[in-house]
């Protein structure tokens, strides 16, 4: 019961600090800081993070903020210098360095040709189903949800983590039938590395409900957002996301905010019976 308790506390921690840093991409986030925002000693804190993040606390800061700023370069509309610092950066010359390091070619280099540096890229407009760009804009509300996070390849992690949340969901009675199913999706698989792919199964949570363990609470951004249906199984959700990125980003006249993609599954219930006929929304944050 004790080690029960001590890893729900760890968890729990650990779920604030994902946060923080991630609204803190472009800030230099002290080991000493970090551990006082998660309430663990700097001696202990290093040791926990990377047993529940599968990296050390500099690996993980560095690649993100890296991660964030191969994005930005897919864009014609922010300068490298201006990238640089907002990704802690002190002079383009060490940005430059690191990001040669994680994707081996400059930053300038990436920009030309993007689409050749992304090796795990699998864009054939030729196996792509017909897809309309249609979509609206929605402006939504800030939503606080509750979360359990799984990493790896979307289409494995994220059936695991909607069984661990179904499980504790239906538990807790904290499911009804107005009840939405969020994944929000953190990292993009053309950039991040499969075992480090970030997703989370969300549900929404008023206040009565509180972080449990592998269970933390969460806040999704509320403001503009551009959403696209997606029709069919979610195995093909990797196509529509696809056209969108070739068809759709590269042409808006609105830039895309600094916020994770997420998706509302409308019908899930019909992933066994009529996979076909499943409806998702993915909704793409706008500045």
């Amino acid at each position: 019961m004790l080690k029960s308790t001590t890893q729900r506390h760890y968890q729990n921690r650990i779920h604030i600090v994902w946060q923080f840093i991630q609204r803190n991409l472009d800030k230099r986030l002290t080991l000493d800081e970090l551990a006082e925002v998660a309430g663990i000693s700097p001696f202990h804190f290093h040791r926990v993070f990377r047993a529940y993040t599968g990296e050390s606390l500099s690996q993980y800061h560095k690649r993100l903020r890296l991660e964030r700023a191969a994005s930005q370069l897919q864009s014609q509309s922010i300068g490298i210098t201006d990238i640089a610092y907002g990704c802690g950066y002190e002079t383009p010359a060490a940005f430059s360095k690191a990001f040669k390091q994680q994707f081996s070619v400059t930053p300038s280099v990436f920009r030309e040709d993007w689409h050749t540096f992304l090796s795990r890229y699998r864009y054939e407009p030729s196996l792509l189903k017909e897809f309309s760009m249609d979509y609206k804009i929605e402006n939504r509300d800030e939503l606080r949800v509750l979360f359990t996070r799984r990493r790896g390849d979307y289409m494995q992690s994220a059936p695991i983590a909607w069984q661990a949340m179904d499980e504790y969901a239906e538990k807790e009675n904290l499911y009804n039938e107005n009840t939405q199913m969020i994944g929000v999706c953190h990292d993009s698989p053309e950039i991040t590395e499969q075992d480090k792919i970030r997703y989370d199964a969300c549900i929404p949570a008023d206040e009565s409900i509180k972080a449990d363990g592998e269970f933390g609470i969460q806040m999704i951004r509320g403001g503009d957002y551009a959403v696209f249906m997606h029709e069919g199984p979610y195995e093909t959700l990797i196509d529509t996301y696809d056209q969108i990125a070739h068809e759709w980003i590269a042409n808006q006249e609105r830039e895309l905010d600094d916020a994770p993609v997420f998706e509302i599954y409308l019908n899930p219930e019909l992933m066994e019976s009529d996979p076909n006929g499943l409806m998702t929304k993915i909704y793409f944050p706008l500045k």
